[in-house]
């Protein structure tokens, strides 16, 4: 793995010297679509990126579906248009899709106590906190559940006193999670604040579940992508080598581990880190697929065929205690508008008059982008690699929204 690492830095300090052409592109391409092949193999060479892969798709057709640069840096092996790739927390807009198919069918109301749904008990020798059975389906959706972000248990490394009060190894389960969530406090009023956490979405997977009689995944696969032509799109697999054939490899490989401390506890060997444990995160961060098969199932939501329009308006809108649109004043005279900024499971943003949607994921190697905008015209990109830090990586997809605005027709 090491050795996959030293290869990897030298093929990049490499094309630092190479032309834009270096990169290898893959897929037919289009003339409107110059400008933005251009633009993007920018992205990845300023960000020494090893690949990634695009498709758009308007009125249900998939116009533009190209990949580029290096699926694998071992043997150059060049992403294709149908590359796949882990998807992270987009996964959390296809739960969320799920979760509404169950409300649409009437079988679910997001009303509904999601504990109560789930029939949860807490772990052996903790102590129920009451407040936490008013979290409703609604709340998981909108990341307004009160759980505060001093701790997702979903990814490592974890407080030795979490570990304690498991009685199992590491890591745990989802389910176990929820029963361990149930005695923990809450840092704000179920529906009042968002916050983002994994665990709202690990509890909808069990919700879907619970509801639909079936596993997950193969709820997902009947009665989300079945219905729009999704059929390469799976769930991810943590260890090397158990990978689909045509799944990217991502980089680095073996990157630094966090580790155990008398606070803290690891688990290590893991090919990409601690928060890559995917057969855990199956609902909120585990599902692996290509650019277009994404595009298929964004553009199955925008078109009604998943969803009817109340309940697309629904998951595209901000809670209902959010009173619309408040403009903030600042010392210095200035004016900001803040809108509320999650729907279900897509965040919420504008571009000029126009109402924009997005979703994004990322794990150690993987950043995954969906951008919808409002003439419908949608826009997957997916990468095998991202910057070494979080500001990076939100560089990364503010300047392919750019593209996306600015350069595609």
């Amino acid at each position: 793995m090491r050795l996959l690492t030293l290869l990897f830095t030298a093929l990049v300090g490499l094309s630092l010297s190479l032309p834009s052409q270096a990169y290898p592109m893959t897929g037919t391409p289009v003339k409107q679509y110059q400008a933005f092949d251009t633009g993007f193999v920018s992205i990845l060479r300023h960000w020494h990126l090893a690949g990634g892969a695009v498709a758009v798709i308007k009125n249900g057709k998939i116009v533009y579906s190209r990949g580029y640069g290096y699926a694998n840096l071992a043997d150059h092996r060049a992403v294709q248009p149908d590359t796949l790739f882990r998807v992270a927390s987009v996964s959390k807009a296809i739960t969320a899709s799920a979760v509404l198919s169950l409300v649409q069918a009437g079988k679910l109301k997001l009303s509904d106590k999601a504990f109560t749904v789930l029939g949860t008990q807490p772990l052996p020798g903790q102590t129920v906190n009451p407040k936490a059975y008013n979290i409703t389906v609604a709340d998981l959706l909108y990341m307004t559940s009160g759980w505060s972000r001093w701790f997702d248990p979903m990814f490592g490394p974890w407080p030795r006193d979490y570990v304690s009060k498991l009685g199992t190894t590491l890591p745990a389960d989802c389910a176990t999670n929820a029963r361990f969530m149930l005695s923990q406090p809450l840092g704000s009023t179920p529906g009042t604040s968002f916050v983002y956490s994994n665990m709202n979405y690990c509890m909808l997977g069990l919700i879907v579940e619970k509801i639909s009689g079936m596993t997950y995944v193969d709820y997902v696969k009947s009665h989300i992508f079945q219905p729009v032509g999704v059929t390469d799109t799976q769930l991810a697999n943590t260890t090397l080598g158990m990978q689909n054939p045509r799944e990217a490899m991502y980089y680095p490989v073996d990157p630094d581990q966090s580790q155990s401390t008398k606070d803290w506890i690891a688990i290590p060997g893991l090919p990409y880190g601690n928060n890559q444990l995917l057969f855990k995160n199956f609902s909120d961060g585990g599902w692996v697929a290509s650019a277009p098969d994404l595009a298929k199932w964004a553009d199955g939501l925008r078109s009604g065929k998943l969803l009817n329009k109340t309940m697309i308006k629904t998951m595209l809108s901000a809670p209902p205690a959010f009173r619309g649109p408040k403009t903030v004043h600042h010392k210095k005279g200035k004016a900001t508008t803040v809108y509320w900024p999650y729907g279900m499971g897509w965040f919420l943003s504008r571009s000029g008059n126009y109402s924009f949607y997005y979703t994004h994921g990322s794990f150690t190697g993987t950043n995954a982008i969906i951008f919808w905008r409002h003439d419908g015209t949608i826009l997957v990109a997916i990468f095998n690699q991202k910057p070494g830090n979080y500001s990076g990586t939100q560089f990364v997809r503010n300047q392919v929204r750019a593209l996306f605005l600015k350069k595609v027709p």
